[in-house]
């Protein structure tokens, strides 16, 4: 019987290794304007539209100062709406322009070609348990902010 440290193990050793293929795919396939740090916020931001450079900053895990010069210079190339609420003009709200959001959804639809056509080595049978193993690791692993 397979052990919670068996599996954790197995866990520590093949996403980091998963995540290589996924963000390699994605920066084969984005928009060359584009540097890795500013997908990685594009893709924040389509996942949390409306979101704050506090919340993009501790995404990246940068400070909000960076993250700020990093913002106006994506906003500059109209990649990213700014909004300043009206009764609170402290803080403004950031959303993928159209753009912005034809980048992500190249990079990403592209990302799942690539990852699809590494699958199709997989049996049905092999399929259906990876399948059936992420349907059990989400829940488990999902972020109280739906990150």
């Amino acid at each position: 019987m397979t052990s919670p440290d068996l599996c954790a193990q197995q866990l520590l050793e093949t996403i980091p290794e998963l995540m290589h293929a996924i963000r390699s795919h994605m920066r084969q396939n984005a928009d060359a304007r584009v540097t890795v740090p500013q997908l990685r916020c594009l893709l924040f931001l389509r996942r949390h539209p409306g979101c704050s450079l506090g919340d993009i900053a501790k995404h990246l895990g940068v400070t909000t100062a960076t993250t700020s010069t990093m913002v106006d210079r994506i906003v500059k190339q109209g990649l990213i709406k700014v909004t300043v609420p009206p009764d609170d003009r402290r803080r403004i709200s950031l959303e993928l322009s159209e753009q912005g959001a034809t980048i992500v959804r190249h990079a990403r639809d592209e990302t799942l070609v690539k990852i699809s056509e590494t699958l199709t080595t997989c049996s049905s049978e092999q399929l259906e348990q990876i399948h059936q193993a992420l349907e059990v690791l989400r829940p488990l692993f999902r972020r109280p902010d739906g990150g």
